[in-house]
């Protein structure tokens, strides 16, 4: 559900970041990408659309972290 949602942004975000999400996930740090995501969404103010807040706060729960991460992104 995770690398869905970093496709889904792909083009909302500089490469470099996104590229630094892809290898997290691939080394298993899940955790840690999202939070990342979550944090370069914010940062570059991503109109983030209903579908994919839902699936980031579905992740963020699964994960147990801080909702405020997701919570704050605009949508």
């Amino acid at each position: 559900m995770l690398r869905a949602v970093v496709v889904r942004v792909d083009n909302e975000l500089p490469p470099g970041d996104v590229r630094s999400v892809w290898e997290l996930i691939d080394v298993g740090e899940l955790g840690v990408a999202f939070e990342n995501l979550c944090t370069q969404l914010y940062e570059y103010d991503v109109m983030v659309d209903a579908e994919t807040k839902s699936s980031l706060a579905a992740i963020g729960g699964y994960l147990g972290l801080d909702l405020r991460l997701w919570e704050r992104l605009d949508g």
